[in-house]
């Protein structure tokens, strides 16, 4: 039952990043069709098109397990700590609940990092565009604080780390993609 929840939680983000691609890509030549990603990766072309699906898909599928993990919907995770992150103010602490992006990140590599036994470029190309996928939801995250103290104060605040939408992790990657350059193994 575990495994299947965690099933579900990758389905539901590559149809999240399916649709966030179409969206996109709405007013292009190339409007990111859902049958696109159905493809078999050895007949898919490498370019940049090929490299934002991947990276889209491996963002949808960090972005909706850790969310799920924060908000309680995996038994196998729950919010991240923020122990490996540092703390630049003492009037704040760590706090609150998380999104949890470790987990996130280590299950969509699991899923979808596959094709590393290889070093063809097609899997270079792969295990390059997934990781910059899981980067931008990275980058896209945000810290919030909620103040404490007498009368407002704000003597103390706790500290969380909440993800961005997927629509901005989706313009990040297309900004992305509009300076992407081929590259030669």
């Amino acid at each position: 039952l575990t495994h299947l929840s965690l099933t579900n939680s990758v389905t539901a983000g590559a149809e999240l990043a399916m649709g966030e691609c179409a969206k996109q890509f709405r007013n292009e030549v190339w409007n990111c069709p859902n049958n696109a990603f159905k493809n078999n990766h050895e007949r898919l072309e490498n370019n940049r098109e090929t490299a934002y699906m991947n990276a889209i898909l491996s963002a949808g599928v960090a972005h909706t397990v850790s969310r799920n993990c924060s908000q309680g919907a995996l038994s196998m995770c729950g919010c991240e700590t923020n122990n490996g992150l540092d703390k630049t103010q003492e009037e704040w602490h760590w706090g609150g609940c998380s999104d949890n992006l470790v987990f996130g990140e280590s299950v969509s590599k699991k899923f979808l990092d596959t094709d590393t036994v290889t070093d063809k470029p097609r899997s270079l190309a792969i295990l390059h565009n997934n990781k910059a996928g899981r980067i931008a939801v990275r980058k896209t995250m945000r810290t919030l604080c909620k103040c404490h103290g007498v009368s407002g104060s704000c003597a103390t605040q706790t500290c969380w780390r909440q993800l961005g939408d997927l629509r901005k992790v989706g313009r990040y990657l297309k900004k992305q993609y509009k300076g992407a350059m081929k590259v030669d193994y």
